[in-house]
């Protein structure tokens, strides 16, 4: 009875249908071990702000609206039949618990991040229900942008990079080309402008972070030596 769910479950995933020695099972592949990687960038994340007791720096409203929508992105590949892009969604949606608990700590939720953050719970259950699941997550994806935007502006208005950890941007960034690679393996141009879009934010936050740091106490030893070579 199990094995034979089990096998009926393995024979639905586009992985399973897609098998062999092409882009396509690579992609699914790296996108396995990427997870490993983006958990690993958000662990980091938390383990910053709770080691500094501080979310200077971080933008609340990211994590508020990255944890629904990761979950959304679950939804999403289940109905693209991708068990790759399941696992990678809830996993990195729970790891950004501590994230979120630590903010809530250190600094707490304003009105507007209380009020916002029950809306964007309400974006899973959306999906769930929406007919035209793909353009309901191609909406939500281009919100997701806002979201990165406003962790850069949030760096920008604050001149520090504070409680930030560059690890979890960088694990964001490798694992985006990834996504963006598997994007550009399926029929949805929804998922291929989201992760395309999503990568050139995700480098921007880093650029302005490396500038930010570079001109701190103790940069990194690449930072120390990009400064010293500017003009």
């Amino acid at each position: 009875m199990l094995e034979s769910i089990f096998w009926a479950a393995l024979e639905w995933t586009v992985e399973y249908q897609n098998f062999g020695w092409n882009y396509s099972t690579l992609s699914a592949v790296l996108m396995l071990l990427f997870t490993v990687l983006e958990t690993w960038g958000i662990i980091q994340q938390g383990k910053t702000i709770w080691e500094k007791e501080s979310a200077e720096s971080v933008e609340t409203e990211l994590f508020l609206y990255t944890f629904w929508f990761f979950l959304l992105c679950g939804i999403y590949g289940f109905y693209l039949h991708s068990m790759a892009m399941i696992i990678n969604c809830f996993v990195t949606a729970v790891a950004q618990i501590p994230i979120l608990r630590g903010i809530i700590r250190f600094r707490g939720l304003t009105e507007r991040e209380r009020i916002v953050g029950s809306a964007y719970a309400l974006m899973p259950v959306i999906e769930a229900g929406a007919t035209y699941w793909g353009a309901v997550y191609m909406f939500f994806a281009i919100g997701l942008w806002g979201a990165f935007i406003q962790q850069f502006l949030k760096l920008r208005r604050s001149g520090k990079t504070g409680a930030v950890d560059i690890s979890l941007y960088v694990s964001f960034y490798i694992s985006t080309g990834v996504w963006v690679a598997y994007a550009f393996q399926t029929n949805e141009t929804f998922f291929k402008i989201a992760m395309s879009g999503g990568g050139i934010i995700i480098t921007a936050i880093i650029v302005q972070w490396s500038w930010l740091r570079m001109f701190e106490p103790n940069p990194p030893r690449i930072l120390q030596f990009v400064r010293r070579v500017l003009p």
